[in-house]
């Protein structure tokens, strides 16, 4: 497992709300996406992706948490076929374990601080507008609020190892941000949405969007997460799996929430002044997530 590649797990995938120039790689086109706010019944979009690009910065300053999950891919090696690569965070840390060399790697938030270009913005719902970034060696789909962002992302690398080359791809997702280091004082609901992509099978790295509603319980201190009409905006159709929760979600007295093993648990945070934000990822179904949603 090579040190370029596993580096561009955070930055490649948060860079998805920059605008501006500068960029790696070359630029190809944008799939068409005018048929998605219809499909998730969300709008056109709201803001630019500059708009979001000019709160990136100070998120990024302020970030003092930021979550990976599991990295789920593949390669054209028959030595090598697929791999999971996980990882483990604290703070705004976060280490990758290859598990067949115990390869190791140190992400922290300066990894997310990343020009970019040739974002695009697709659609808004629920108060969030969605990003997406596409070019020869990955693409990513998310967004920047104005305490987190959150996002998933596919990367593809091309490695020449004794003579012969060995291409791989992989898939992820991210969120990170700044914590507000407290558990809310009363029942309080968070509203937004959840982005996705297929792990393997024929639709791997489609790229999926649902509804996000997470509910903090202040009887045990416990977080429900749901869920919804999630699509396969590839395919332009709902996803075979359209919805899933966790339910009952232990929260730190710092606002850090986590449930789950790999393939099947979610961690995130609470953001910003007031529990402003929550956002996390999750796996499940085959779906590598990430999510972000406003307090309601």
């Amino acid at each position: 497992m090579n040190k370029r590649f596993l580096a561009s797990v955070a930055a490649v995938l948060m860079c998805a709300g920059c605008g501006g120039g500068g960029g790696g790689g070359t630029g190809t086109s944008q799939t068409d996406r005018t048929g998605a706010p219809r499909l998730t019944a969300g709008t056109a979009p709201v803001e630019t992706p500059d708009d979001q690009a000019s709160r990136a910065p100070g998120i990024i300053a302020r970030a003092d948490s930021l979550v990976v999950s599991t990295l789920y891919g593949e390669t054209n090696s028959r030595l090598l076929p697929t791999y999971e690569v996980e990882s483990s965070c604290s703070g705004s840390m976060c280490v990758f374990t290859e598990q067949t060399s115990s390869y190791r790697l140190r992400l922290d938030t300066d990894d997310i601080a990343v020009s970019g270009a040739d974002a695009e913005a697709v659609l808004t719902k629920n108060g969030i507008t969605t990003l997406e970034r596409r070019e020869t060696d990955f693409k990513s789909y998310g967004a920047w609020l104005s305490h987190s962002a959150f996002g998933v992302g596919e990367v593809r690398e091309a490695l020449r190892i004794a003579g012969t080359t060995l291409t791989s791809t992989a898939r992820y997702a991210i969120s990170g941000g700044d914590l507000t280091e407290s558990r809310p004082a009363i029942v309080v609901t968070w509203r937004g949405l959840m982005t996705g992509m297929p792990v393997s099978g024929a639709a791997r790295g489609n790229v999926l969007q649902g509804d996000a509603l997470l509910t903090y319980k202040t009887a045990g201190n416990l977080i429900d997460a749901e869920f919804s009409n999630i699509v396969d905006l590839d395919l332009g159709r709902a996803h075979s799996n359209t919805s899933f929760r966790f339910l009952g979600v232990p929260v730190s007295a710092t606002g850090t929430y986590a449930a789950g093993n790999k393939g099947n648990r979610i961690q995130g945070g609470i953001y910003g002044p007031g529990h402003a934000e929550t956002a996390g990822i999750v796996e499940r179904h085959g779906i590598v997530g990430s999510f972000g949603a406003k307090r309601q």
